[in-house]
Order: structure tokens, then C-alpha cells, then sequence
């Protein structure tokens, strides 16, 4: 794993994204160039959205994600600063996760993406997940974190 130069690592700051960093801590080369990088839904495009309010809601959602990119880059700083990766660039995009995620890795030419993974099954499976579309559509190389059950806790 020492020889990606480039390193996008993906956190879902709703999940755990201690054991995803944990694990990119132990994997990663510390002189290669790591992005960590929050893909947050954005709901603004949705229908009910802008039919609830009668198309106001457009106009307000930028402030709104204005505020959320800010508390969200706080939060990956937070969570860098108590880590070993403090070189790290944060990034805040909104959008399909897996999508955002594909498209700043192709931007920024990375090598390895690292992600989380809760090996959902069932109708979660069948639906699809964004670590199952990242590993199926990156063209770069993709380590799935298996996030444990148990908090905080890497396998």
C-alpha cells in the first residue's frame, strides 16, 4: 500500500469515520498527497423540496449549504487533528456520495480511494450502497474499511 502517491479518503461523517481513518493511518505512505474528502446528499434538486415551498427553497439553499460545508469542514479537521494525517486536504461537495466521490478522485487523479463499508444485505444490498458503487465505477484502485459493529473499534 506504500506506493499510492495520491489518496482520496472518503468519510461519512453520520457513520465512523474514526476506523476509516485508523485504517488509512496504518495503510497509507505519510509523504503521499491524501484529500479527505465528505460527500453530503444534497437535497436541494428534489421536488418535494422545491414544491413545498414554491421554488423558495432554491434561493435559500445556498446559505444553507453554505453553513453545512463549513460545520462539515470543521468536523474533518477535528477528526484529522487527532490523527496522524494532518497533512491531509479537507473537501466538502454536495451530492450522490458515490458519484461526488468518483468525480473529485478523477479531478484530482488519485490512485487509491479508502472507504467505509457496513456490509449491509438484503433490500440494502439490492439497492446498492456507495461503497459497492465506488468499487464498481472508480478507475483507480478502492479499499473498503469493513466498519465494525462494536464503535470505534477497527477490525
Amino acid at each position: 500500500m506504500t506506493g499510492y502517491k495520491k489518496i482520496l479518503i472518503a468519510i461519512d461523517l453520520d457513520g465512523d469515520p474514526e476506523q476509516v481513518l485508523a485504517k488509512a493511518q496504518s495503510v497509507v505512505n505519510p509523504s503521499a498527497e491524501i484529500s479527505i474528502f465528505n460527500a453530503a446528499f444534497d437535497s436541494s434538486y428534489s421536488y418535494a423540496s422545491y414544491a413545498e415551498t414554491g421554488g423558495l427553497f432554491k434561493e435559500t439553499s445556498a446559505s444553507v449549504k453554505d453553513k453545512a460545508r463549513i460545520k462539515a469542514l470543521q468536523h474533518l479537521k477535528l477528526l484529522i487533528k487527532k490523527s496522524d494525517l494532518q497533512t491531509a486536504n479537507c473537501i466538502v461537495e454536495f451530492g450522490r456520495p458515490a458519484d461526488e466521490i468518483i468525480k473529485k478522485s478523477d479531478g484530482l487523479e488519485t490512485e487509491l480511494i479508502i472507504i467505509g463499508s457496513h456490509g449491509r444485505h438484503g433490500v440494502s444490498l439490492l439497492l446498492g450502497s456507495t461503497a459497492n458503487a465506488v468499487l464498481h465505477h472508480a478507475k483507480c484502485d478502492v479499499l473498503a474499511v469493513r466498519i465494525s459493529k462494536e464503535k470505534n473499534k477497527p477490525k
